[in-house]
């Protein structure tokens, strides 16, 4: 299946922001039919939940962000310094081009020091976040102006579609 034909399948609208800058998502109907659907079929189990990805609109990201930022909050502060221990042992263990793909990439502050890495071993980086918050497009523009040789593809969508889309990209 082309690219052009997976887009179409996942009824994506790409979003050109420049030339090292693009985004696709699904239109808002389908969205909501898919929260909706979900939803009542999660609430109507026994067992009732929420799939968290629910959670993340504008408000829940920008909460998400606040709360690893916490002291009682480790996991972002350990996830960073695992990262930047890879920093110099890494490199000697990568060979060829990469694509860095990101699952849920949120603020991308993490991302920031992978991006840096493969910098040092490859003339352009090519980074995929997906995500189903639109704070996306900001962390993207962001990473976009502080990486002179980066090019982004963003998703906003689930996780299934977006690498879905990645395998015929």
């Amino acid at each position: 299946m082309s690219q052009k034909s997976i887009q179409n399948e996942l009824e994506y609208t790409k979003h050109v922001v420049s030339e090292r800058l693009c985004y696709y998502e699904p239109p808002k109907n389908k969205l909501q039919k898919t929260l909706v659907h979900e939803l009542s079929s999660s609430l109507n189990q026994k067992q009732k939940s929420i799939n968290p990805k629910f959670f993340y609109d504008k408000k829940g990201s920008k909460l998400f962000e606040e709360i690893c930022e916490l002291p009682e909050y480790y996991l972002t502060r350990t996830e960073i310094n695992i990262l930047t221990q890879l920093y110099e042992k890494l490199p000697p263990h990568l060979n060829g081009d990469f694509r860095l793909v990101e699952l849920g990439s949120g603020s991308a502050k993490k991302t920031r020091i992978l991006i840096s890495i493969l910098e040092r071993l490859q003339r352009h980086v090519e980074y995929f976040p997906i995500d189903v918050s639109n704070i996306l497009k900001d962390s993207s523009k962001k990473l976009r102006d502080d990486y002179e040789n980066l090019r982004v593809t963003g998703i906003i969508d689930s996780y299934e579609s977006g690498l879905e889309f990645l395998k015929h990209y």
